[in-house]
């Protein structure tokens, strides 16, 4: 069983846990405080090794936020995301991605989705992106998500013409399954 080190008894009263009158004698090693010492270690260790694993995150954020150029810093990061997502923006509205992929709404600094059009498969575009391409999207169901917040603000429209051009093969490829 699981619980063979839990006690089933009330602990015995005296010096050593085997021996119920106070003599300071050794205890028998079959005693439980020896049975219940592994698990008791092993607890414990778990408890000071992973209930700890935030401190170090945690006591880098507190430095990072009383840092004096937090706000300055902070400030510069919302304007490169600001760009990067204006860039993606600027570049969807271009007349030909229209007729195989539309942005999705977004409402975050870091990711966009694309929902493509029919006929299209996301993962057959996912795939190729990354083998030809070298370009890494998530896919999902008729989607493909970005996460443009990570690609440099000038890249972008590298970006979403090599979603474009592996969406003119797939569907090539899928219109005409011979063709490799």
């Amino acid at each position: 069983s699981s619980t063979w080190w839990r006690r089933s008894k009330p602990r015995p009263q005296g010096r050593w846990s085997g021996h119920s009158s106070g003599a300071t004698s050794r205890p028998s090693p079959t005693t439980s405080s020896m049975r219940e010492t592994p698990p008791a270690k092993t607890a414990g260790a778990v408890r000071g090794n992973i209930s700890n694993v935030s401190n170090l995150s945690q006591s880098l954020l507190l430095s990072a936020f009383t840092s004096p150029d937090y706000e300055k810093e902070k400030k510069q990061k919302f304007e490169l995301l600001k760009s990067r997502y204006l860039k993606v923006k600027e570049t969807l509205a271009q007349k030909k991605y229209a007729q195989y992929f539309s942005a999705l709404p977004c409402n975050s600094g870091y990711f966009i989705c694309l929902k493509l059009a029919a006929g299209l498969d996301a993962d057959a575009v996912r795939k190729l992106l990354l083998e030809k391409y070298d370009t890494g999207v998530i896919s999902l169901k008729d989607s493909i998500r970005l996460a443009f917040s990570s690609v440099p603000t000038d890249k972008i429209p590298e970006l979403i013409e090599n979603i474009y051009q592996a969406c003119l093969e797939t569907k090539s490829q899928f219109q005409n399954p011979n063709v490799k």
